[in-house]
């Protein structure tokens, strides 16, 4: 029943806070998006829902300082629930009040009472029964206590829920209300703790039936004989000791799988492991915290975790848009980019004034700059393939827009623990393989590019990001590293020499609109493999530019084809980087190419290619 978008709205009012007490003017709609999702305004809860319920927009209103209030209804069977947020009540109070009213205005019974604790949230509740306007009714009453929110709630309160179903239908509405969850003060779990994991109050199966009329007959017997025989002591005690054995059960189970079922919930302390797809990932817990976690109905895994400086991170796996990363990047924007809580939205541009989107090694990702409410932040997507033809994995990024450029940078390191599964959810024999390969040390980090020109090179994904072009961009794989670019271009020209590439890539810059063009190195090496190195020097969009230039082309096909390596840096950096990316030099594979040219590494000191 839930569904990413009710994810991203909650996020968008939490971190828009200092405009939503506006929503006062629409006071009928208050806390609605879309019809099935209800954030409170003033008290951290929120919860949503699908078909059959509808939101009875009537009965769906805030009044500042006081109350929120959201009814859905069933269109099927009538049954309804009833959400209210009470400032300064206290969840005791709200529930004997309720009940009294329900016994003096509508001559109810109460069926039952109780009260406990749920992961440390404490709770109370009663079953009444009275008859309504179309027929007898049962209704269940939970209250627990709610958290002010921003600056529209005077104080603390109580939160309660009413569930309202025609008699005999009560506890089938309840365990459907048990799949709509809620969140509030951190908890995650069913909405009603009163009936979560045990037969609802007014019934459950045929013994708890039973049960309940053997109390109520033993309880007018005693009101009758004015006291307790031994009888009645003997079942007492016998109730307890069974309530005793049912709470060490319960305890037991609860210490073995703390978060419920245990195929339901993937989070194991700082890291995490997708249900239904199998993938893995893990977190630096000084940054990221666990907001939510929970499987959808179609099998979503939603994994929700917030930044400690500001903002949210969704991870989500499911099958949609065939598996393929371009479809899901631009219909996870969407649902974030396309809220009416979103406004300004322009594409993130990097220091270099080029626009941050695109496909690296086939995740497709794209930034940027917004404001939600009266905040400016930063929005950050990218999506891959989970399953082949089938599935996806997203990531969804929503920052404070001072925070943006280092929460970028922390999911990085995040998605460099993450393991990927093959398609039956278990981890895949290449993974295992890699994994086992990081253990003893060895090829731990390495990636292999294939070309399609028939050249490959190997690269240490700690120290390189690879990035596959756009349709607009000239080379066919670049590498980043964080102070230093290598882009990798094949030409299919030059009759193969790579001695002409490289003297065909020095006349371009050359005839650049450079302010200062300075060699370092001219053209040497042969027909196989040859180099240069330059110092440049150019006006850009944000102050001047200063980069130091390393090309090199080596022969791919003898006769046909070439490819370029064009390395850049600042000039400052460009002999330890340069040194750094000698080892993807050496890693490098053509079918044709030269017998070891020379290539340049560091300030003019030379070497040769392996």
């Amino acid at each position: 029943m839930a569904t990413r978008g009710f994810a991203i709205v909650a996020m968008l009012v939490a971190f828009s806070a200092p405009a939503r007490p506006a929503l006062a003017d629409h006071a009928t709609r208050d806390g609605m998006f879309e019809e099935r999702y209800y954030i409170s305004v003033q008290f951290n809860y929120q919860f949503e829902w699908d078909s059959p319920w509808e939101a009875d927009l009537d009965r769906v209103e805030v009044v500042e300082g006081e109350y929120d209030r959201v009814v859905i209804v069933n269109g099927e069977t009538g049954a309804e629930i009833e959400v209210v947020g009470a400032a300064g009540a206290d969840p005791a109070d709200v529930l004997d009040s309720v009940a009294e009213g329900r016994v003096s205005d509508s001559g109810a019974e109460v069926v039952a009472e109780d009260e406990g604790t749920v992961d440390d949230v404490d709770f109370v509740s009663a079953t009444v029964a009275y008859e309504g306007e179309d027929g007898a009714i049962e209704e269940y009453i939970e209250s627990r206590a709610a958290t002010a929110s921003g600056e529209t709630a005077a104080t603390d309160g109580a939160m309660t829920f009413f569930v309202r179903a025609p008699e005999g239908e009560l506890d089938d509405t309840l365990a459907e209300v048990q799949s709509v969850f809620l969140r509030d003060m951190g908890f995650l779990g069913p909405m009603l703790l009163g009936v979560a994991g045990a037969a609802t109050q007014s019934g459950g199966d045929d013994e708890d039936a039973t049960a309940t009329a053997e109390a109520g007959e033993t309880a007018a017997a005693d009101e009758d004989d004015g006291g307790r025989d031994e009888d009645d002591e003997t079942a007492t005690a016998e109730a307890e000791e069974t309530e005793a054995a049912e709470a060490e059960e319960t305890e037991a189970a609860e210490d073995e799988d703390p978060g419920g079922t245990a195929d339901e919930t993937g989070v194991d302390g700082d890291a995490y492991e997708s249900p239904t797809f199998g993938y893995t990932l893990e977190w630096d817990e000084d940054l990221w915290t666990v907001n939510e976690e929970r499987t959808e109905v179609g099998d979503r895994d939603v994994l929700t975790l917030d930044y400690a400086d500001g903002g949210f991170l969704f991870i989500e796996g499911y099958e949609d848009y065939d598996g393929d990363p371009a479809d899901c990047l631009v219909g996870s924007a969407d649902e974030i980019l396309g809220t009416d809580e979103v406004e300004d939205v322009e594409p993130l541009e990097d220091d270099g004034g080029d626009v941050i989107e695109g496909e690296d090694g086939g995740v497709a990702f794209a930034a940027y700059s917004l404001l939600l409410g009266e905040e400016d932040a930063i929005a950050y997507f990218d999506c891959r393939t989970l399953v082949e033809d089938e599935a996806v994995l997203a990531f969804s990024l929503i920052v404070a827009g001072a925070a943006g450029e280092d929460a970028i940078a922390d999911l990085a390191d995040l998605q460099d623990t993450l393991e990927l599964a093959d398609e039956g959810g278990s981890v895949s024999d290449d993974d295992a393989t890699q994994t086992a390969e990081a253990e003893d040390g060895s090829s731990a980090g390495v990636e292999t590019y294939e070309s399609d020109a028939g050249w490959t090179v190997e690269f240490d994904t700690g120290v390189w990001s690879p990035v596959e072009p756009s349709d607009e961009q000239e080379f066919e794989l670049r590498l980043n590293s964080t102070a230093s670019t290598a882009d990798f271009t094949v030409f299919e020209d030059f009759d193969g020499d790579a001695e002409a590439c490289v003297e065909d890539r020095v006349a371009r810059i050359g005839n650049g609109t450079f302010d200062e063009i300075d060699e370092v190195e001219g053209v040497t090496g042969d027909a196989g493999q040859a180099s240069a190195t330059y110092e440049l020097a150019f006006e850009g969009d944000d102050g001047p530019v200063e980069l130091t230039v390393y090309v090199e082309c080596r022969t791919v096909v003898a006769g046909e084809s070439v490819v370029e390596i064009l390395f850049a840096s600042e000039p400052d950096d460009f002999d330890a980087e340069l040194e750094a990316f000698g080892d993807v030099l050496d890693a490098i594979e053509t079918p044709d190419a030269g017998d070891g040219g020379p290539v340049l590494s560091g300030s003019g000191t030379r070497r040769q290619a392996a």
